[in-house]
């Protein structure tokens, strides 16, 4: 199954999931979406699962506009006040400028 929504509100039970996967979000999200974004997130992984998402910390020249671009340590400070640890990270093997990020739920 597949849902769409805009992640403010996540229509599932607490501690309902053991993996969500997020690709390219947050960028285009404005600070206090991200951090609502993680918190709702939070709620929904059952403890121990784990939050995989990519976001860019730097639109290529050639790119366009890009809204917000993260920094990774940002990123992990909103995750951590969510509930959230870091797990791993680092660059995209072929787009440098994106950046992979795992976090797990709190046991």
């Amino acid at each position: 199954q597949a849902w769409l929504g805009d992640g403010r509100t996540i229509p599932f039970f607490d501690e309902s999931f053991g993996l969500v996967f997020s690709v390219l979000l947050f960028q285009h999200l404005d600070d206090d979406a991200v951090r609502g974004y993680l918190v709702e997130v939070a709620r929904v992984l059952c403890p121990g699962a784990r939050l995989v998402a990519q976001f860019t910390m730097g639109a290529p020249p050639n790119a366009g506009a890009y809204a917000w671009d993260r920094d990774p340590s940002q990123m992990n400070d909103w995750a951590h006040a969510a509930g959230l640890e870091a797990v791993g990270g680092g660059p995209d093997e072929f787009y440098p400028t994106w950046w992979w990020a795992t976090w797990r739920r709190s046991l």
